[in-house]
């Protein structure tokens, strides 16, 4: 629509709504994997620090919300203290929880380090790193397409050769992108040892946070500060509910256009 102007909500204003938010006290069994991710909720400002991010942990076995924790950034502090909350709150151990599913951010790796048995990096992710780590994109693409056919691969043995040819080919182009790869494969390994056994992505917490992220997508100018606060009353109540299934946006997609 031409001719609206737009309400950035700045970073002050949305932390103070988001340190109002009470924190979850969700407690329960030790699943056997969990997947955790992390959904960007966008002020309208261009600048990731003028954002806010919520920390999601999904219990695998179900397809459940274990919990959820707002905050400014997505830092390895935050991550442990998230990580520190489901530990208590779940009794995390190795003896029980078998696999963690995340994507390759060090922040997340780093505070569940030895939290579980085994660690799978989701394919989905290591993909969609290489792409953004890329300086010239329509090489980043191309990396992506041989990367694909090497995660393809069966066994873990079976990747190093071409692993190998893949540096070769691509280090000297797009060094960036091409490290972040074998850094992400070799943090991956139980995705082929298990490969039977546990996912190799994260997509029940990704597929959750995208229809977040999608149906929300159309406020991130916001047109006033009343509509602002209506799409982040929206985000709260969708990531507090979390559900899989279902029609949950229509229900208060009015509150939203009468705001």
């Amino acid at each position: 629509m031409t001719g609206v102007q737009t309400c950035a909500l700045p970073i002050y204003t949305l932390m103070n709504i988001v340190r109002k938010i009470p924190i979850s006290k969700k407690t329960g069994k030790c699943p056997k994997e969990i997947g955790l991710d992390a959904l960007w909720v966008r002020s309208g400002m261009e600048n990731k620090k003028d954002n806010a991010v919520v920390f999601v942990a999904t219990n695998n076995d179900d397809h459940s919300l274990m919990d959820f924790m707002w905050g400014s950034s997505e830092s390895e502090e935050a991550w442990r203290k998230f990580v520190g909350r489901l530990e208590k709150g779940y009794n995390l151990d190795p003896k029980d929880l078998e696999n963690i599913v995340t994507d390759g951010n060090k922040g997340v790796l780093r505070s569940t380090d030895g939290l579980s048995k085994h660690r799978t990096l989701c394919f989905f992710h290591i993909l969609q790193n290489i792409q953004q780590n890329a300086k010239d994109k329509l090489l980043g693409k191309k990396m992506m397409k041989e990367a694909a056919g090497i995660l393809k691969n069966p066994t873990y043995e079976k990747t190093q050769q071409q692993i190998q040819l893949f540096l070769n080919k691509w280090h000297p182009k797009e060094p960036r992108a091409a490290a972040n790869f074998l850094y992400s494969v070799a943090k991956t390994k139980d995705s082929w040892k298990l490969a039977d056994k546990f996912s190799t992505t994260n997509n029940i917490t990704e597929n959750m946070i995208r229809q977040i992220r999608r149906k929300s997508k159309q406020m991130d100018n916001f047109r006033s500060k009343k509509t602002t606060y209506a799409c982040l009353e929206i985000i709260k109540e969708q990531v507090g509910q979390f559900k899989t299934f279902g029609d949950w946006f229509t229900p208060i997609e009015k509150r939203l256009i009468s705001a």
